[in-house]
């Protein structure tokens, strides 16, 4: 079923906000690295607001008044998608002249959260399960990886070829694991999808830690 036209209005409004902040950016100041970055950054604020919009519009309106985003899941969330392609984009030229994903830090999540939810299928996080219904044991294990990607298990230093030998030791003290991800915001995605894989082969559960302020 093709969208409303009012949907594709939308839709076309928010990549082109999108494509017209680059290109203003870009006008401005070159198209350097740090231009991109700069131009990532409005985008991403850009996307955030129809993120938002889509997620916890009828909420907002509700608190605010401001029945005008109120049922408009679908248009927002389209419009996201949409405007989040000139992002995506600029993070695929940005990797083209580094030589490199350059997600990392704040970025990095922001794309994993948005593009999870988005498409669930973008990075699949497996969940130990218990066909008995009985209960089961419980352990959290700490994993961090440093600015000169050094690597921790629960705070004793593990190379990264050792990684899944050690996690697999883990599974033998509790039938259901979860790995707290602790990353320094300079790490390359590489470094944490590699983590990620690991987690996903021997089923256990991963979440990313956030930093706290101060």
């Amino acid at each position: 079923m093709m969208a409303k036209p009012n949907v594709m209005l939308s839709m076309g409004s928010a990549f082109g906000i999108a494509l017209a902040t680059v290109a203003i950016v870009l006008a401005l100041n070159g198209t350097g690295e740090k231009s991109i970055r700069l131009a990532l950054e409005l985008t991403a604020r850009w996307s955030f607001l129809l993120f938002l919009l889509a997620y916890a519009g009828n909420a907002l309106a509700a608190l605010s008044g401001w029945t005008v985003i109120s049922g408009r899941a679908r248009e927002f969330g389209l419009s996201f998608a949409s405007a989040h392609l000139v992002h995506v984009g600029l993070v695929i030229w940005l990797g083209v002249i580094l030589g490199r994903v350059p997600l990392s830090g704040g970025l990095l999540l922001f794309f994993l959260i948005a593009s999870t939810i988005t498409n669930p299928n973008v990075i699949k996080l497996l969940l130990p399960k218990s066909s008995s219904g009985q209960a089961v044991s419980k352990k959290t294990i700490s994993v961090t990886i440093s600015q000169d990607l050094k690597y921790t298990v629960n705070n004793k230093p593990v190379k990264v070829e050792d990684m899944q030998t050690t996690l697999t030791g883990f599974k033998k003290l509790a039938t259901e694991l979860t790995i707290v991800l602790s990353v320094d915001r300079t790490v390359a995605i590489q470094n944490v999808v590699q983590v990620m894989d690991i987690a996903q082969k021997l089923n256990i559960k991963l979440v990313l830690a956030t930093e706290s302020k101060g």
